[in-house]
């Protein structure tokens, strides 16, 4: 691949410096001819046909090497350059003859430079036809206005084959021309009497290829239309120099070659930027042309004008210099201008990743979630010059959207997702004018997106966080409540009541010690009651089994009371769990067990542990389930466990129906 494009790159160098040699050339001849009596009818003919030819060389160069080097597999820089070659060797050829004929140098073969010489406007003439009909996309235009683009081709084609086979009719026809004694020997006589109206066809040629472009213009939709447009407005455009050919030789030589910069220029934008736009981008682009105008307007009037004030006249190498610094001056001004010009209008939409580094920055420095998605918005939108940005998260009642900006017009909508999951939307308003964002903005979006998507799941994660811990308070609290209502309300009146028969039997301890015996009795049964009650309430805070035997040895103890043979296998630091942990493996596990004996009459019950990055807890049984389990008390309890310390608990039958109940719990959880 590098090799291809190294090649042609070295091809477009040397076909445009080939060019430019021929252009040195044809003005060097100019300069030693001028002043000679070619043609009465011509002032000067040696220096201004020479002149022309070499501007023209250089007016199909530049902007040809330009596409040739930059989109080498696009047509139409190959032909440019060809078209720049042609010139350069009518410029030259033209040159040669005179040097040879006129003053009487005598050259060899004087005839074949004024066949290349007369070739140079019918190559121009295919050249602008063929590119007139063909571009952008090099294919045939539907209908008969292709047809009409074709014989357009035709005729710059047959304009060429003519001036090859004229046997220099027109030199002939006038009798005070130095070159009417020459004849061409490859010429066709029966040619002559049609030389010149052949060359009259290629005058409407040129005018019908015009019209081609246009028709196609307003047949075309879409992209299509929007590429066109600029070589329409070159068109447009160069019919304002028409006035410039009334002012003299010079100024028509001039002026001649402004319709072809103009059209050429709009060319190579249109070839480098061959994508949809809207009025805004339009008019951006209208600015960088316009700023580029006026460059070469400068630059050019500003060497013709000091060629006019010093010698009174526009001299050849000033001519020349002025379009060379012109037309190269076009190039390198183009990038940097579009650059400003889409700064200006569209933010930096050329810059993806500066965009995205201080976006990422901009996320990096807020203070607080809550400050994250204001200040995206805000930054995007004012980065893209794009009228709103708007995330939105959440459904329902608890939707959030975060807004910057707005707009009544179109926007752009991405899907924010996060581990695969869509957890919100990123809408970018269009500018107005714009039908759509380009390809290259849409994946700078995406982009974006993902940072957005980011952003909006660290928000989400702290306000799961926010809402955790309220959970936790007010399950505390809830908690609280309920043991200073067991307390209050049952362990309390037992021993009030047992203080008080306490009393009664001291009381009767004298008169009648039976009696008394009997309320010290009761009096024992109510604090054995009350024993029972401060048993069962420490036991709903934490199984004592777990800090007197250990979770094996609990579990264990609590297998026993178990209608099934129950094995219980450990394996790693079962004895080093965290409190929580510790306590939610045990629920779940003894949750487990009473299901496999109670529901599914298992006869066979296995309980395996095992404590690495995780603590897993797997609880299978020999019992057989019809199909999956409905979620009860006993299920979601152990799932809400497991939940509660970020872990997971999946219950059910396995493979062959028998019961298996499966949980993992992080053990980054704090003793």
């Amino acid at each position: 691949m590098n090799r291809t494009v190294s090649a042609t790159n070295v091809l477009a160098t040397l076909l445009a410096a080939a060019s430019l040699t021929l252009a040195a050339v044809s003005l060097a001849f100019a300069w030693a001819n001028q002043g000679l009596p070619v043609n009465s009818m011509v002032v000067d003919a040696p220096k201004w046909f020479g002149t022309q030819n070499a501007l023209s060389t250089v007016v199909f160069a530049a902007p040809g090497w330009y596409l040739a080097m930059k989109a080498p597999r696009v047509p139409f820089g190959w032909v440019l350059l060809v078209g720049a070659l042609a010139h350069g060797i009518a410029g030259a050829g033209w040159g040669y003859m005179v040097a040879s004929e006129v003053a009487h140098r005598d050259y060899p073969l004087p005839w074949l430079a004024v066949v290349l010489s007369a070739s140079g406007a019918a190559v121009e003439v295919a050249i602008l036809a063929f590119i007139l009909t063909f571009y952008p996309d090099g294919k045939r235009p539907a209908g008969v206005i292709g047809w009409v683009g074709i014989a357009c081709v035709g005729l710059g084609i047959a304009g060429v084959a003519v001036a090859v086979v004229d046997p220099f009719s027109a030199l002939a026809q006038d009798p005070n021309s130095s070159l009417a004694q020459l004849n061409n020997p490859i010429g066709v006589p029966a040619i002559a009497r049609f030389t010149d109206e052949g060359f009259l066809l290629l005058a409407p040629a040129a005018i019908a290829s015009l019209f081609v472009l246009v028709v196609r213009w307003i047949r075309a939709t879409g992209e299509s239309k929007q590429v066109l447009r600029w070589v329409v407005l070159g068109i447009v455009v160069s019919f304002v120099t028409l006035p410039l050919d009334l002012m003299g030789n010079e100024w028509e030589m001039l002026s001649a070659q402004l319709p072809t910069v103009l059209i050429l220029a709009a060319l190579v934008a249109g070839s480098l930027r061959h994508r949809v736009y809207g009025i805004e981008v339009v008019v951006s682009r209208a600015f960088v042309y316009a700023t580029l105008l006026g460059v070469v307007a400068l630059v050019f009037g500003s060497i013709v004008g000091t060629s006019l004030l010093i010698a009174g006249e526009v001299s050849v190498a000033a001519s020349f210099v002025a379009a060379t610094a012109a037309a190269f001056a076009l190039m390198p001004l183009r990038s940097w201008v579009e650059r400003a010009i889409n700064r200006i209008l569209f933010g930096r939409r050329d810059e993806p990743f500066a965009i995205l580094s201080e976006v990422a920055s901009q996320l990096d420095s807020a203070a607080a979630p809550s400050e994250l998605l204001p200040g995206f918005a805000s930054h995007v939108r004012t980065q893209l010059r794009v009228p709103v940005v708007a995330v939105s998260y959440g459904e329902g009642a608890g939707q959030v959207r975060v807004q910057s900006g707005n707009t009544d017009g179109s926007v752009y909508q991405l899907t924010l997702t996060n581990q695969g999951s869509a957890i919100g939307t990123l809408e970018i308003g269009l500018r107005k004018g714009e039908t759509r964002f380009s390809d290259a903005e849409i994946e700078l979006l995406r982009s974006l997106a993902r940072q957005a998507a980011a952003a909006v799941a660290n928000i989400m994660l702290a306000e799961d966080l926010r809402e955790s811990r309220e959970r936790i308070v007010a399950a505390r609290e809830e908690e609280r409540r309920r043991l200073r209502r067991d307390l209050h309300d049952g362990l309390g009146p037992v021993l009030t009541g047992a203080a008080m028969m306490i009393d009664a039997g001291r009381n009767a301890m004298r008169d009648d010690p039976d009696v008394a015996d009997a309320q010290l009795q009761d009096a024992r049964a109510h604090v054995r009651g009350a024993i029972e009650d401060v048993r069962r309430l420490v036991y709903a805070l934490r199984p004592p089994a777990l800090d007197e035997l250990g979770l094996v040895g609990a579990l264990r103890e609590q297998a026993r009371s178990c209608t099934a043979n129950v094995t219980i296998n450990a394996r790693g630091a079962v004895d080093a769990l965290p409190a929580a942990v510790e306590v939610a493996a045990f629920r779940i596990a003894a949750e487990a067990m009473n299901n496999a004996t109670r529901h599914s009459g298992a006869t066979v019950c296995t309980v395996n542990i095992f404590a690495g990055d995780v603590l897993e807890v797997e609880v299978c049984d020999n019992g057989q389930s019809a199909g999956p389990w409905r979620p009860g008390v006993g299920i979601s309890s152990m799932c809400e466990r497991a939940a509660e310390l970020s872990g997971s608990c999946d219950s059910g039958p396995d493979w062959n129906g028998h019961g298996r109940v499966h949980a993992i719990i992080p053990l980054g959880v704090p003793s």
